[in-house]
């Protein structure tokens, strides 16, 4: 047709020779010139028309080069517009005839159509060249970056219940800046896939899914070229696809908890990676080219089957933790000692009987784990860690304590135990700033008197019950305390049923200090009835637990027991806080949950030392101010009672400290709090009892902590928690239904709940 938009006036020529002339000659000097342009006219018709179309204008994704080509091409289709439009106007005059209107109309029209779609380009040129700024509409990229998600909700249910609303800025887990979408946090939101077009969200820098169900990922995601943070951990991926290698601004990569069998040598690409975790699959080797990871911090590869390590990541000179625990090392190799920013080295749960003599260089070390595997010495140049604070030893085949140790004057915690240790040092008094010593399951029969010296200055010694401290006389409270607990015993039949034997230290829930000192007492759900005023004779006790019994009442005494630390007292039938407690100003945890209590009385802001208070399923309608006094407080458990509105002071403690509050409870002024499913609950509660899961599950995010998987409704499903050094399991374990998988091996359990 364009073509034909030419040729006409040819016609009209030949036709009125005699009369055209002039016109003849005009065009036959410009032909060539006239059919260039055809032919350009031709090429931008079809460009323009895609152009013109809605959808093409919402997209951002128009090049440079295309935008150049454009412009060119519009310029030089004004000029030919022009000229057409003057030769049009030439012809006409000279070479008008009745036969001709036609013709000339038709040129009309075919140069106005010419005209509208020149005029959309110029307006895409024009959008392309000078961007709307914030306040004005919006870009092409934005609504694109909105539309994604919107498509991937239309196609995932669970996305369908999770993003509600129009409007994305609200939905959970997205994040914009400006508008485009920067963060997609989606852990547990039960995935099976992702959908491509997720490569189409250029602007996005942090990706967060965690605890789905996805066992591969599209390609499309190597698009995306300002990912920072990937976290990809408790899917079930079996590979990790090349394209990886293409995220080169990663800085965060977590592979952990998947099925992997291998990672793909392009990781070696990402060269400003700074933390990497590959724990839980089923490695039995890594690429050579992971030592080109230069700027890596965290290389965390335990829970695999490794047998070696390349040699090629003594490399990684930036690398402050390396963790190798529960693999298939059978050494460690000399370049360890090269790299020397190292703050913490896991090597547990391996089968070493040596290491080399280069650790002595990781002079930044502060956390050394060893324990679980078959070390019968330590090499001398141990001793030059001095910064070290942390050193696992237990569960190997030491026959003594090493010398090394000696001038480890920084160490705060040294775990001994499940040795075949005959005897402990004296000049172990001398590690001034030791908070824990665990000789717990070795061959001592007696330790020396500067233990007693550690235990005076704070220390935490764990003793068998056959460690009797040298030199130490048998007081008469000692003996005391195991009279007092035999009178129980023939008080409560239900104790008579729970102790058998004659040696306490033998009595389940019984814990004796290197004497006969009763210190804790854990006697949860044993069916008592009463407990004896006696109980207050038990000076040295640091820690009661009787919940869950079928107490009416329970003895002032117990607030004569100035040392106790921990106290709970749950599903005791309590329909008030006992008034005695008041005087255990040394208290640090109180469980008061699962009772009738109506109020908490105002002295409970004296109980300054407090660190947790549990007060969950009771009928309390109201709290005091005096909450706010408890300056120590780490955590506060208030669900599931009558509460409507709390005192403003209970948002100041949450500045500070865990605040657990029923959806809807408005905290002075403020908005109802969300809820805290269950499930949740029992895992703090578990973690507050258990040291080992104190240092496991940091923060207050559940859905991180280690060996935790979470449904997408905040139920606990999977709890792998092997080899975490666990001495017991809480009777509330019973009470996760959704729980699909329970793994508990490698832990110290004497016993486990029915």
């Amino acid at each position: 047709m364009a073509m034909a938009l030419y040729l006409l006036p040819f016609q009209i020529i030949i036709s009125n020779i005699n009369q055209c002339r002039a016109a003849k000659m005009l065009v036959k000097r410009n032909k060539r010139r006239a059919e260039h342009l055809m032919d350009q006219l031709e090429a931008l018709d079809q460009p323009i028309k895609v152009l013109s179309t809605e959808q093409e204008m919402e997209r951002s994704a128009i090049s440079h080069a295309t935008l150049n080509k454009l412009t060119k091409a519009v310029e030089d289709a004004q000029a030919l517009l022009q000229r057409q439009c003057k030769r049009r106007s030439y012809l006409s005059h000279m070479c008008w005839s009745s036969s001709t209107d036609q013709e000339f109309s038709d040129m009309d029209r075919r140069l106005g159509d010419f005209r509208e779609s020149l005029s959309v380009s110029l307006q895409v040129q024009m959008y392309m060249s000078n961007p709307p700024t914030p306040d004005s509409a919006p870009r092409p990229a934005v609504n694109r970056d909105v539309e994604v998600l919107r498509q991937w909700r239309e196609r995932e249910s669970t996305l369908q219940h999770w993003w509600s609303g129009e409007d994305p800025t609200t939905w959970p887990g997205v994040k914009i800046d400006g508008d485009r979408v920067t963060g997609l946090n989606l852990k547990g939101a039960a995935l099976t896939s992702l959908p491509a077009e997720i490569g189409e969200l250029e602007a996005l820098k942090e990706l967060e899914l965690e605890n789905n169900r996805l066992t591969d990922l599209p390609e499309e995601i190597g698009q995306l070229k300002s990912l920072t943070t990937l976290w990809l951990y408790m899917n079930q991926l079996r590979r990790v696809p090349a394209w990886i290698g293409e995220l080169t601004s990663l800085e965060v990569l977590w592979l952990r908890n998947n099925q992997l069998t291998s990672v793909p040598v392009e990781l070696g690409r990402l060269t400003s990676l700074k933390q990497l975790y590959l724990g839980k699959n089923q490695l039995a080797s890594l690429p050579k080219e992971l030592g080109e990871l230069t700027s890596l911090e965290q290389l965390l590869v335990e829970n695999n089957r490794l047998t070696g390590i390349p040699e090629e990541l003594r490399n990684l000179k930036s690398l402050t933790s390396l963790r190798l625990g529960n693999n298939k090392l059978w050494e460690v190799p000399a370049w360890i000692g090269e790299l020397t920013s190292l703050k913490t080295l896991g090597l547990q749960l391996n089968s070493l009987e040596s290491l080399p003599a280069e650790i002595g260089f990781l002079r930044s070390l502060m956390e050394l784990w060893l324990n679980d595997n078959g070390l019968r010495s330590l090499p001398e140049q141990l001793a030059n860690l001095t910064s070290l604070t942390e050193l696992h030893l237990y569960h190997n085949q030491l026959t003594s304590v090493p010398v090394q140790l000696r001038r480890l004057t920084s160490l705060q915690v040294l775990y001994l135990g499940r040795n075949q240790l005959e005897s402990v040092p004296a000049w172990i008094a001398e590690l001034t700033s030791l908070r824990m010593l665990w000789l717990l399951e070795t061959e001592l029969t007696s330790v020396p008197a500067s233990i007693g010296d550690l235990r005076d200055r704070g220390c935490d010694v764990s003793l068998d019950a056959n460690g009797i401290i040298e030199g130490s006389e048998p007081e008469p409270a000692v003996h005391r305390d195991v009279e007092v607990l035999r009178l129980w015993r023939e008080r409560e039949p239900a104790l008579q049923r729970r102790w058998s034997g004659e040696d306490p230290a033998t009595w389940s829930g019984v814990t004796l200090d290197g004497g006969d000192r009763v210190v804790e007492l854990i006697l949860d759900g044993a069916a008592l009835t009463s407990v004896p005023a006696e109980i207050g004779e038990l000076k040295a006790l640091k820690v009661l637990w009787l919940n869950d019994n079928r107490l009416t009442e329970v003895p002032a005494e117990i607030g004569q027991l100035t040392s106790l630390k921990k106290l709970s007292l749950s599903g005791t039938q309590l329909t008030d806080v006992p008034v005695w407690i008041r005087q255990l100003t040394s208290l640090q945890v109180l469980h008061l949950s699962n009772n009738q209590l109506s109020s908490v009385p105002a002295w409970i802001g004296e109980l300054t030392s407090l660190r947790k208070l549990w007060l969950v399923k009771n009928r309390l309608t109201n709290l005091p101010e005096q909450l706010g006094q408890l300056t120590s407080l780490e955590a506060l458990e208030l669900t599931e009672n009558r509460l409507t509105r709390v005192p403003a002071s209970i948002g100041d403690l949450r500045d500070r400290a865990f605040v657990g509050l029923d959806a809807g409870v408005i905290i002075g002024d403020s908005e109802p709090e969300p809820a805290v499913h269950l499930d949740v609950k029992i895992l703090r509660r578990w973690r507050e009892r258990e040291p080992a899961l104190q240092r496991r599950w940091s923060g207050e995010d559940t859905a991180k902590w280690s060996g935790v998987t979470l449904d997408g409704g905040g139920r606990v499903k999977e709890l792998i928690l092997d080899g975490a050094v666990l001495t017991s399991v809480p009777a509330e374990i019973g009470e996760l239904k959704a729980l699909k998988k329970l793994s508990l091996s490698g832990n110290k359990l004497k016993e486990v709940p029915a």
